[in-house]
């Protein structure tokens, strides 16, 4: 987890402005924790022994890494994180306004719109940060865009296809340093062809799937707004874009 609270004072207190001499509580159990600090991983609590609380639940490093970026990238608004939402904890809490899902495993359908219902329903818009290994299979941003420069189409997932038409063609995509949006275009009749006779798909895999990546640099954060998703049903969150 990346933040807990002091027991002093009793204020959330983020991992990376957590004093080594202080002593935390997990926000779930209220049991004391550990802080994690080192110079190769990003700084987090842990607790001390097994537990059935729902924030000692394994977390990847890149997972957390994710999170961690979402405090830099959104500054100077306020960051929570593991906040409760109803039965289920958001990653993110920005300013109090959108939660953010980060993504760095394979989730299904169903369970991206389940877990979207369910902040909507508590009145927060969603963002949705995935991993960019799970658009292209790349590590990082830098190696997305020499992809996204040669054209060449990837498989996507239906969970982020889902995603990217349902926020009206915008996806948004993160490696442990930075997000970008980016968009997935569609290959032609022509294009299709040519990836079918290079073998670009599996036999597992539906060709259709296949989608050229856009990404994008220029961002004005300042320029947030909230909007309903193209089928209406969802509410996700959407910037100003230079596109």
């Amino acid at each position: 987890m990346l933040q807990a609270f002091d027991v002093v004072t009793n204020l959330a207190v983020a991992a990376d402005e957590a004093k080594r001499d202080g002593r935390y509580v997990c926000p779930g159990c209220q049991a004391l924790v550990g802080l994690r600090h080192g110079a190769r991983r990003v700084p987090h609590f842990a607790h001390y022994s097994r537990t059935l609380c729902q924030l000692a639940e394994p977390e990847s490093p890149r997972h957390r890494a994710l999170k961690y970026m979402c405090k830099r990238f959104f500054a100077p608004q306020t960051v929570e994180w593991e906040v409760a939402v109803g039965e289920r904890r958001v990653d993110a809490l920005v300013d109090a306004k959108f939660v953010i899902e980060c993504q760095a495993s394979a989730l299904s359908v169903l369970e991206w719109q389940a877990r979207t219902a369910n902040h909507n329903c508590h009145g927060y818009p969603v963002l949705w940060l995935w991993d960019v290994k799970r658009l292209c299979r790349k590590n990082t941003l830098a190696e997305a865009r020499v992809l996204a420069a040669s054209g060449r189409p990837v498989w996507v997932a239906p969970e982020l296809r889902l995603c990217h038409d349902e926020s009206r063609d915008v996806l948004w995509v993160a490696d442990k340093h930075e997000m970008l949006p980016c968009r997935l275009v569609p290959l032609t009749a022509r294009e299709l062809a040519a990836a079918k006779r290079h073998r670009l798909t599996a036999a597992i895999f539906w060709p259709q799937a296949l989608r050229k990546i856009v990404l994008y640099s220029a961002l004005d954060k300042n320029a947030r707004f909230h909007f309903a998703s193209r089928t209406k049903s969802l509410r996700l969150v959407r910037f100003a874009m230079a596109l």
